[in-house]
């Protein structure tokens, strides 16, 4: 068994709960507002709100996006035959098949063209961002 010292059991464990952290629970303890705190049920509220506002006026914009950047562009890896990798006992040639990881850098590409087209959409519905809600809402116009 690994032994731990006192200082790094402590780091692990604050990890692991952290990792364990419901989304809500991490929004509000970054913006002060931790479990316990009186305002703390009015973040989870917000936080709900906001999430749902945003996803619901982010659905149409992706479903935009990806009829210009399809799913099926994505790279999901798969098996790969190498061909003949050598000869077997019985004289016949060895057929190697091995994994193919996706292309991760060619997934992030893609990812970042849907932004692309996502982000004026996401614009013209008054957010700030198509990644993330927590960037805000973008002031409305002033009108005198």
């Amino acid at each position: 068994m690994i032994a731990l010292s006192h200082s790094r059991f402590l780091v692990l464990s604050l990890f692991l709960l952290s990792a364990c952290t419901p989304a809500e629970q991490q929004y509000c303890a970054r913006i002060g507002t931790p479990v316990g705190h009186a305002e703390y049920n009015n973040c989870v509220n917000y936080y709900y709100n906001m999430s749902n506002w945003f996803e619901r006026d982010r659905a149409p914009c992706l479903a935009e996006a990806k009829k210009v950047y399809p799913d099926y562009l994505y790279d999901r890896g798969g098996w790969v035959d190498m061909g003949c990798n050598g000869w077997n006992r019985y004289g016949g040639c060895g057929i190697g098949m091995t994994r193919a990881y996706p292309d991760q850098w060619k997934n992030k590409r893609l990812d970042e063209l849907r932004l692309t087209l996502m982000d004026p959409c996401m614009q013209k519905k008054g957010w700030n961002s198509a990644s993330t809600w927590e960037l805000g809402r973008a002031k409305p116009p002033y009108k005198p």
